[in-house]
């Protein structure tokens, strides 16, 4: 089963903006890696996000807003920026995992090929590959957001 993955996007409907996120989901126990996708809709006075897995991310600025108010004090633009940038600082840790899992792999290899190894492996390096794709369209669609004088 293939699910269709949303590309990173923003879309500017005049009195608010739809952005499309992802973040990365690595489970060590498979050579799998996947990618949570936000949907996150900004208004002047609202943020509304939707999501079909749990997201660290999302629950970290629901206990931030319940421990003290700050984010909404700050406003609707304020709350998705920190939302957005949870999201992308997730993505390195899950990167740097994944390399180390890599190489603890192709440590096997070398000690004792196997074809279940090198499967391992290359399913990792594929995964590897899919996510470089789309954080790299995400950094761009993130530039051209950072470089708007107005959002909405």
């Amino acid at each position: 089963l293939v699910t269709r993955v949303q590309p990173p996007k923003i879309d500017d409907f005049g009195d608010h903006v739809f952005v499309i996120a992802h973040g990365i989901d690595y489970n060590t126990d498979s050579e799998i890696v996947e990618t949570n996708e936000l949907d996150l809709f900004l208004g002047i006075r609202f943020v509304v996000t939707n999501h079909t897995r749990t997201m660290l991310t999302i629950q970290d600025a629901r206990s931030r807003m319940e421990r003290d108010s700050y984010p909404m004090q700050r406003g609707a633009d304020f709350l998705a920026h920190e939302i957005l940038d949870g999201l992308i600082d997730r993505v390195s840790p899950a990167i740097q995992r994944m390399a180390e899992v890599m190489d603890e792999i192709e440590d096997d290899i070398i000690a004792k090929p196997s074809p279940h190894a090198l499967q391992a492996i290359m399913r990792l390096k594929r995964s590897t590959g899919r996510i470089q794709r789309l954080i790299a369209t995400q950094r761009e669609t993130f530039n051209r957001l950072a470089r708007r004088s107005t959002i909405i």
